[in-house]
């Protein structure tokens, strides 16, 4: 993964976390991220509200980095040497997930219920809701906030958990990719298998950008900007 990745390897195991230790950070980060969500769907009574519950969930998570030192800039969100490549390399990533995602439609809509995409229905009729979806939703919580927890934060941990080699890194991204689709288990068992592939086809492009998560959001919040865009225009 370049001299870079090796060089973020090096620091991270200068300071080795017990499998133990690591997971406990896992399970502190996912129940975090759903008491965000309750405490807000319970407070407001909103499920628009409620989503903004995973970049609130940032927060502790950063306490957590730095108790031991460690920064999100150590695990992937850093200013990139070029954008114009970051740029491009999240484009490429998004295609690859969309390509991912149509072929899963075609081949689980006969084995499943088609989930309900009513509740996104109302983006139709109004454009200021439509803009929440694509400046908020998109690019806040999909992209900046779960890109930074379960690609940089739980798939660190999860490759920590596994010492840090190649394999660990494999391991890695076929578990976050798992919990990303459970998290998501409102969709259905649909949504959660094509939610879970897309995780890990993210988690494949952060290996291969040098672990930095810059074009996986990019990559993620163009994929949810589509999508809003093609139910807001009338295509889906």
């Amino acid at each position: 993964m370049g001299k870079r990745m090796m060089k973020q390897d090096t620091t991270l195991a200068l300071s080795p976390m017990a499998w133990w230790a690591a997971l406990l950070h896992i399970v502190a980060a996912l129940l975090v991220i759903l008491l965000f969500l309750i405490a807000i769907k319970f407070i407001t009574g909103s499920f628009l509200l409620s989503v903004l519950g995973t970049p609130l969930a940032l927060l502790p998570i950063t306490l957590l980095l730095r108790r031991r030192g460690e920064s999100w800039a150590l695990l992937g969100f850093r200013k990139p040497q070029r954008w114009l490549k970051a740029i491009v390399q999240g484009v490429v990533i998004a295609v690859v997930v969309l390509v991912v995602l149509i072929g899963l439609q075609y081949t689980l809509e006969p084995l499943f219920k088609t989930r309900d995409k009513s509740s996104l229905g109302e983006v139709r009729g109004s454009f200021w809701l439509y803009l929440y979806w694509v400046g908020v939703v998109s690019w806040l919580v999909q992209g900046l906030g779960e890109e930074l927890i379960f690609r940089g934060f739980i798939m660190t941990r999860l490759a920590q958990m596994f010492r840090l080699n190649g394999t660990a890194w494999g391991a890695a991204v076929l578990v976050q990719g798992v919990l990303f689709g459970l998290m998501h288990s409102h969709l259905g068992v649909e949504g959660m298998i094509s939610t879970a592939a897309a995780g890990v086809v993210f988690g494949i492009g952060y290996l291969m950008t040098g672990r930095n998560l810059l074009p996986c959001v990019i990559a993620h919040s163009l994929c949810g900007t589509l999508l809003i865009s093609m139910i807001y225009f009338g295509n889906s």
